[in-house]
């Protein structure tokens, strides 16, 4: 059966060539029958939606991702190998070559002028628009799945390990806050608030990013429990 048959056309694409295989019935008992919490149903929902929302969700952050800010997350991306410095060089480099690329008609701007012209984070907005990317949620269920999901996803009409689209995600969720913090005058509290429990102590260490990230992902667990 090809992926694009039965009624989980979605669910197949990020599950291993093997499983995308079988039929409905089958595909739908191997993986709600080795993943207790997990519907297949609720898979294909869910993707679903993202292909649908994709197009609508990019248009109102704003993106198609604009190609200059496009190219300041990437410069800067390359650039975060040589340091601070480095970073916010490449997403000025980057920056006026995807102004450039723009067409014609894109403003012929210096790159230090052209990183004035993004406040903040272009590695932000590249992050953002990535999320609400329906490949980026196959790569995640991918993995998700463990050995039942799909090693790969097509991007570009190339095949991309999922791992590389975890790889990516977290390079920019890195650059993203460096670069918040060298465009940001707040530095914000010395202790957060959600790092602190009712008795006024530390929920975590708070100089281990782990700790610190558990506690924030327990957060978002309790506004749906």
């Amino acid at each position: 059966m090809s992926e694009s048959e039965g009624d989980y056309r979605l669910l197949r694409k990020v599950t291993s060539p093997r499983l995308a295989a079988l039929d409905d019935d089958e595909l739908y008992h191997v993986i709600g029958g080795a993943f207790d919490e997990v519907d297949p149903d609720d898979i294909e929902a869910l993707l679903e939606v993202s292909e649908e929302n994709f197009a609508e969700t990019t248009q109102l952050l704003g993106m198609a991702v604009p190609k200059a800010i496009s190219g300041a997350a990437t410069g800067a991306l390359r650039g975060a190998a040589l340091g601070p410095l480095g970073a916010l060089a490449g997403a000025a480099v980057g920056l006026a070559g995807g102004a450039k690329a723009g067409g014609a008609n894109s403003p012929t701007t210096s790159p230090l002028s052209a990183t004035r012209s993004v406040p903040g984070s272009p590695s932000a907005i590249a992050l953002a628009s990535l999320l609400g990317n329906p490949k980026v949620l196959q790569a995640l269920l991918s993995m998700g799945l463990g050995p039942a999901g799909n090693s790969q996803v097509k991007v570009g009409g190339r095949g991309v390990p999922v791992t590389a689209i975890a790889n990516l995600l977290g390079a920019l969720a890195r650059q993203s806050a460096a670069e918040f913090a060298a465009s940001s005058t707040d530095t914000g509290p010395d202790a957060p608030d959600y790092l602190i429990d009712s008795r006024g102590d530390f929920r975590c260490d708070p100089m281990v990013e782990e700790e610190r990230a558990a506690v924030l992902l327990d957060l978002f667990a309790s506004e749906f429990a």
